[in-house]
Order: C-alpha cells, then structure tokens, then sequence
C-alpha cells in the first residue's frame, strides 16, 4: 500500500537528517582539535576514489599547474 512506502520515506528521511547532523557535528569536533575541515573533505573524496582515478586526476592538476608556471 502507498501508505508504508511513504512511511518507508518519511522514516529514511528523518534517519537522512539524523546523519546529516552527526556529520556537522564530527566536523565541528574535528575543527575544535585544530584540524582543516576543508582539508578532511578532500581526503574523504579522495579515499572515495579509487587508485587510479587518484593518479589520474594528479597528474592532470600537474600538467595544468606546469602550464601555469606554478
């Protein structure tokens, strides 16, 4: 019946959100100990890719830096 999918959706929805507060809470942590939330971001992207889409996207940003002159 439509009513238990909406209720599914309803119920992952407010779980969504629980999670979504406990992430800005653990970034909030990690900031109060001094650490960059901007650099855990990136680390946490980069962990999400896979070996070779890391050395790919390195050695992209360093033909673009060398055309920069950076």
């Amino acid at each position: 019946m439509i009513i238990h999918v909406i209720e599914r959706l309803e119920a992952l929805n407010d779980e969504i959100a629980d999670l979504t507060n406990d992430k800005k809470t653990i970034m909030a942590e990690a900031k109060s100990d001094g650490f960059n939330p901007k650099a855990i971001l990136h680390v946490l992207k980069l962990r999400k890719q896979g070996q070779a889409a890391r050395v790919e996207e390195q050695n992209l940003f360093a033909t673009y830096e060398a055309a920069l002159g950076l």
